[in-house]
């Protein structure tokens, strides 16, 4: 074992934070109490279900336990025939309770999870649990390793959970309980002192470009690192276990959403009435496809009239606050069984304010209204197009000699403004209609609790704000998830990731029935589809209202336009439109937090910028004046390129002027994950020693430059 000091956050009674060096005891693995569990009478608690293999109940040692590595990422050996970036662990660590114990080699890892099997009496039924917080990362590394069984994940390569058979040992992913970085997390909790050693004053932060090795000199500051990783780990799960009405380990949920899940689950569930209307609202497999046909995400466009120029007419921002819950509490939605009626009573029902529609319509030399502006039809989301295809350069349809879509009537109330099309030709395949009314009370109830807790946070904990933001939309994303998932299965034979998408029609029904009947479910497919369509509908409102001339960029929930005399008024006006859709509903979007209201669904203005330049969708920079010092400053939006390095990068140059089509951010673009997929462990030799390695995740931040598609340089070259 060593000794060593690591940095530790203290809270004053006045709440202000201080930090100190506290000396740690650091085990390895010939030294660590593996049996001091035992010793101190560490209970065993159960599940709240039972196992899929034999229906028996698993116990698990009711202590929270944390896992890390840290790596090496080499851009190659081609000495040893690796030629791309291969990474490899130096050093790891896992902690049981408040004991730490790292390691150096995979051989001692593999002596940590024998020793701690045979001491604690650890198998199938018998378990301990251990969080890494990335376990995907982890997963990789150590699969080579570790024979994984019964791994749980909702993507390829993305395990959630997985049981290390062989040792007696379940590993779960902390990222996915907590949906926040470990530094975020770390500070938000009350139960954390050993935070993640960034900014310390009394070490550097981790240089994570020296390239290190099993057999390298690990300094104490490395090993401070490495200790606070999985320390503050374990006080990060404890919060989670306390925060369990049971106070068991096994009580916790696998992820962030699950908590809102409950929560609402068990507000729908104090209603009988609303799984009755589940099952009568139940889709068939026909029915599910114009669903997923229908599904559209939220709109995100920028307007061609403005792109690859510096604007300088100022720039007005306006973002809708909790978009998806105002819709969610305020707007109507299906409620009843879809039925198929006939598509020659089209106008009828489009135009019915009690009625949803979902359908397939055809339409014929179609031509958008104005020239370029905020085309809503998406030709990604067209099928049986004909040629003469007029697309700007998001992928906007400005005309079209045919194309088929599937939408809803809310969908259709936005083309008719923006479109015009050859009637006679037009017509409508597959019509369903349902009532339309509000979803359940109980549904509601859920949203505002979460959308409370959200405000609470507002101006205490960014991290915590941000945490129950994304708890608050969850409601939306379950909604919006379909009841039909892949099915995701790891090999441990072959070390391989499949998944499976039910395609046949008895398939499909199967998997439908069985979520219907389900006791955990308690929301229709159709209620997200819609939710989407809602938020696309108040946008256009404010779109339209503004004048599309007028618009810069808009994505989902905000809207960007120009400064000029009456658009802040008409945004005024598109407030008023959306707040008496909010009287009218059974269910105000507001809430009281220590005195202030916070209303949902209101456009408010953000910060107002001097200049921006647009290069296309999640490409954009604005200049703003600072508030305090009156000089001028730039930030980016680019999806792709880390948002406060690439601001830091622009502003340490000429701002603004810097940013163009072509411009090379050196430091500020994403990692690139090179995943190298190995079938068994291998031998590599680096700085003159040799030791093993297996599957690794190698992360390698490149160089981003700011592009355009062709369709951008066809577009900009006839403007």
């Amino acid at each position: 074992m060593i000794t060593i000091n690591v940095p530790i956050v203290l809270k004053d009674k006045d709440g202000q934070e201080r930090e100190e060096l506290r000396q740690e005891v650091f085990y390895t693995s010939k030294d660590f109490p593996y049996d001091k569990l035992i010793r101190t009478g560490c209970p065993l608690v159960s599940q709240n279900v039972h196992n899929k293999r034999d229906k028996k109940s698993i116990l698990y040692y009711n202590v929270e336990c944390g896992f890390d590595i840290e790596t090496t990422t080499l851009d190659s050996l081609p000495d040893q025939g690796i030629h791309s970036p291969f990474a490899f662990m130096y050093l790891g660590a896992f902690c049981i309770g408040s004991d730490c114990v790292y390691f150096r080699t995979w051989k001692d890892f593999i002596s940590i999870l024998e020793r701690l099997r045979d001491n604690l009496e650890l198998n199938y039924h018998k378990r301990l649990l251990i969080y890494v917080f990335n376990l995907p990362y982890e997963f990789e590394f150590t699969k080579n390793f570790v024979r994984y069984v019964d791994v749980f994940g909702k993507k390829k390569k993305q395990p959630i959970k997985c049981f290390a058979d062989q040792y007696g040992i379940e590993f779960r992913c902390a990222w996915a309980l907590t949906n926040m970085k470990f530094e975020n997390a770390c500070k938000s909790s009350a139960y954390v002192v050993h935070r993640k050693v960034v900014g310390s004053s009394f070490f550097p932060d981790y240089n994570y470009q020296k390239i290190r090795t099993p057999y390298s000199k690990i300094e104490e500051h490395e090993f401070a690192y490495m200790y606070n990783d999985v320390r503050g780990l374990c006080e990060l799960i404890k919060e989670h276990r306390f925060g369990e009405r049971s106070g068991k380990i096994a009580d916790i949920p696998l992820t962030s959403t699950s908590y809102s899940r409950r929560l609402a689950r068990k507000e729908m569930q104090k209603n009988k009435l609303n799984k009755i209307i589940q099952k009568k609202m139940a889709l068939n497999a026909e029915e599910f496809k114009l669903m997923q046909e229908v599904n559209r995400g939220g709109y995100v466009h920028a307007n061609n009239d403005y792109f690859n120029q510096i604007i300088e007419d100022g720039w007005f921002s306006f973002d809708m606050k909790s978009a998806y819950l105002f819709d969610i509490l305020c707007m109507g939605h299906p409620m009843s069984k879809l039925m198929p009626v006939d598509p020659a009573n089209f106008y009828d029902y489009i135009d019915d304010p009690k009625k949803c529609c979902f359908f397939r319509v055809v339409f014929r030399d179609l031509k958008k209204k104005t020239k370029f502006g905020m085309p809503y039809i998406s030709y990604s989301k067209c099928k049986n197009s004909k040629i003469r295809v007029v697309q700007d350069s998001g992928g906007g349809i400005i005309a079209a000699k045919q194309i088929e879509m599937s939408i809803c009537d809310l969908d259709f109330q936005i083309i008719r403004e923006q479109y015009t099309w050859n009637e006679e030709e037009f017509y409508i395949k597959d019509l369903y209609i349902c009532k339309k009314d509000y979803l359940p009370q109980e549904l509601r109830n859920a949203v505002l609790t979460l959308f409370s807790n959200k405000c609470f946070y507002e101006n205490k904990d960014k991290a915590l704000y941000n945490h129950y933001k994304k708890l608050a939309n969850s409601i939306f994303g379950m909604m919006v998830t379909s009841p039909i998932p892949d099915s995701v299965e790891f090999d441990a034979d072959t070390l391989s990731w499949e998944s499976y998408k039910p395609k046949e029609v008895e398939e499909i029904e199967a998997a439908l029935k069985a979520y219907y009947e389900s006791y955990t479910s308690f929301t229709s497919y159709q209620w997200g589809v819609y939710v989407t369509a809602g938020v696309r509908f108040l946008l256009f409102h404010a779109i339209f209202k503004l004048g599309e001339k007028n618009v810069y960029y808009c994505d989902t929930d905000c809207v960007k336009f120009r400064k000029m005399p009456g658009l802040i008024e008409k945004m005024q006006e598109v407030n008023d439109y959306i707040w008496n859709i909010a009287e009218a509903a059974p269910t105000l979007p507001e809430v009281e937090v220590e005195g202030k209201v916070y209303k949902m669904g209101i456009f408010c203005e953000e910060k107002e910028a001097v200049r921006a330049y647009v290069v296309g969708q999640k490409q954009y920079c604005v200049e703003y004046i600072d508030d305090k010092t009156g000089e001028l400053y730039s930030e980016l939006t680019v999806a792709g390129l880390d948002k406060a390095k690439g601001s830091k990068e622009l502003n340490e140059g000429n701002g603004l002027d810097d940013f163009y089509i072509g411009k090379t951010f050196e430091s500020a673009g994403k990692p690139m994950a090179y995943v190298n997929d190995l079938t068994d462990m291998i031998r590599i030799t680096v700085q003159g020693k040799s030791f093993w390695a297996g599957s690794n995740i190698a992360l390698v931040t490149t160089p981003y430059t700011l592009g355009k598609t062709n369709t951008y340089k066809d577009i900009l070259s006839k403007k």
